[in-house]
């Protein structure tokens, strides 16, 4: 479970359906196939929150995205259009920014030790270091 909140999305309030995920989600039946196909999974994952002090990148919520590590461990669900133009709730928002405050305040601090303590030659390879830091919910970009 990826811990997403369900949120109304649609053209108008009347024609609004309960979602788990982005509101720019498309959904398609293929009557020859008899399947059902999604497109527009790329915003799944929640937003992590816009950094305060600095210039507001009106795009980041396309993809600057939180890891799927780290949307499973929040309290409470993430709603995948916090930060977007497609929804403005203020509880979701906090909820996301949370999130993103776990991120620097507990999580990377958390997985310094581990890549420490374990300094081993796996975890010092590129591909070591990505899966420690992806395993524990934390994005790259966090390194520096």
């Amino acid at each position: 479970r990826l811990n997403l909140k369900p949120h109304p999305a649609g053209m108008s309030h009347e024609a609004a359906k309960t979602i788990y995920g982005p509101t720019d989600l498309q959904g398609y039946r293929c009557t020859k196939e008899k399947r059902f196909y999604l497109l527009g999974l790329s915003r799944l994952l929640p937003p992590t929150a816009p950094e305060e002090g600095f210039t507001e990148d009106k795009a980041a919520y396309l993809t600057e995205l939180l890891r799927p590590e780290c949307v499973r461990q929040a309290p409470k669900p993430l709603n995948s259009d916090a930060f977007s133009p497609f929804l403005k709730t203020a509880s979701d928002e906090e909820a996301v920014a949370n999130c993103t405050r776990s991120i620097t305040e507990s999580l990377l601090p958390a997985v310094v030790p581990q890549l420490v303590e374990g300094a081993t030659a796996d975890a010092l390879t590129g591909e070591g270091l990505v899966r420690i830091m992806h395993d524990n919910g934390v994005n790259c970009r966090y390194l520096g």
